[in-house]
């Protein structure tokens, strides 16, 4: 099933939630390429564990700091995929539930946008203080 919360199908709140963790957040891609069939296969975690793995791999790879709230981090899997650049040539405006990507020059037709995964704070740093 979706979960064992007792809420779950006498509150409409935790439905949603509960849908959208087992449908969308336990299926995004995970961190640096981990082969998820890997882990379900292959692996001596138990089912807990297993879960735990998933999830953590899902939210690091796909969460980025929120530039509005910057003591908070979201999920954003599409603004996740671009790469990074510590030059990049569009940035992130984000909220906790929106995220917008913006050029921040001119960039050529055929050029790969590239992004921060870096508050712009620590961008400012020098290489050495990264």
């Amino acid at each position: 099933g979706k979960g064992n919360n007792p809420a779950r199908k006498t509150n409409a709140r935790v439905d949603r939630e509960a849908d959208f963790y087992h449908d969308v957040v336990k299926n995004l891609e995970l961190k640096h390429g981990i082969d998820r069939k890997f882990l379900e296969d292959g692996s001596t975690l138990d089912a807990e564990q297993l879960e735990q793995m998933i999830l953590c791999g899902a939210a690091e790879g796909n969460s980025l700091y929120c530039t509005e709230a910057p003591d908070y981090m979201a999920l954003f899997a599409a603004a996740a995929r671009f790469n990074h650049s510590c030059s990049p040539n569009a940035g992130l405006e984000t909220t906790k539930s929106t995220c917008l990507v913006r050029a921040e020059q001119a960039i050529p037709k055929g050029t790969e946008l590239t992004i921060s995964y870096l508050p712009r704070q620590l961008l400012n740093l020098s290489w050495v203080k990264r």
